[in-house]
């Protein structure tokens, strides 16, 4: 959907300083220019968060399986790729939006950013074996921008655990999946490096920097560590810059779930 981006305004970096920029996002839009610019809708609030009622134990696939060193990222990655979702945003009765999200647990609960659903109570999901689900919106928090969405519970679905950015030290290597600019490429996935945590004034917070390849519709994609455990959620880059590119730290994203008691 959105791929958040800081506008180039004049560069003041000075020690101990911010960026100075403004932030705006970015959203894969039918018959859009590439890399559009589009503006957070204004005046929206966080929903409350609330607990969900916790289930009973679920045979649910969790893909968080100790890799051996025989096997390779590439392998584990085509794992992971089972609990990505696309998310299409629909308005007018039109897809109007593309974004990426992932499952977190084996009851169908998958996290993605908030402006991806901004405003919508539903939403289109695509999974990676072909079907097609409409899910609900469960939660949102605008200031960190996660939002929750619920899309089956019927059967389990293979979910991505939470990692940790405390052993990710700068030059680890890290990968991104999603739905960049287009359907067509769903499932896309680009490997980079982290430079470890930033804080910004805005768009305020902490983030994960790292230069794999995100583009219009990776917002809310999963950034995973070469284990395939999530380290970060995918959420802005920087405009008029190289493979620049921000996601929620994983502490961030635990914080906002533990709150709706559907972690493993």
């Amino acid at each position: 959907m959105q791929v958040r981006r800081l506008l180039p305004a004049l560069v003041a970096i000075a020690v101990g300083g911010s960026l100075g920029y403004v932030a705006k996002g970015l959203v894969a839009r039918p018959g859009a220019a590439p890399m559009r610019e589009v503006l957070a809708v204004p005046g929206v609030k966080p929903r409350v968060l609330t607990p969900v009622a916790q289930r009973g134990p679920s045979p649910g696939p969790s893909l968080d399986i100790p890799r051996p060193a025989t096997v390779d990222a590439s392998t584990v990655m085509a794992s992971a790729m089972k609990a990505v979702i696309g998310i299409r945003r629909y308005e007018g009765g039109s897809v109007s939006g593309l974004g990426s999200g992932f499952f977190v647990s084996p009851e169908g609960y998958a996290i993605t950013n908030n402006h991806v659903v901004d405003g919508l109570s539903s939403v289109e999901a695509l999974l990676h074996d072909g079907q097609k689900l409409w899910g609900q919106v469960v939660t949102t928090d605008a200031a960190k921008d996660l939002a929750v969405i619920r899309l089956r519970d019927d059967a389990p679905v293979p979910y991505l655990t939470l990692g940790t950015t405390d052993r990710l030290r700068p030059g680890k290597s890290v990968w991104a999946i999603g739905f960049p600019m287009s359907e067509k490429l769903a499932f896309t996935l680009t490997k980079g490096i982290s430079s470890g945590l930033r804080e910004f004034d805005e768009p305020k917070g902490r983030y994960l920097q790292h230069d794999a390849a995100i583009n219009p519709g990776n917002s809310g994609g999963p950034l995973l560590d070469d284990d395939g455990r999530v380290v970060g959620v995918n959420t802005w880059k920087l405009r008029g810059a190289d493979r620049l590119g921000f996601a929620v730290p994983a502490e961030e994203v635990r914080a906002f779930l533990d709150g709706l008691q559907i972690l493993r």
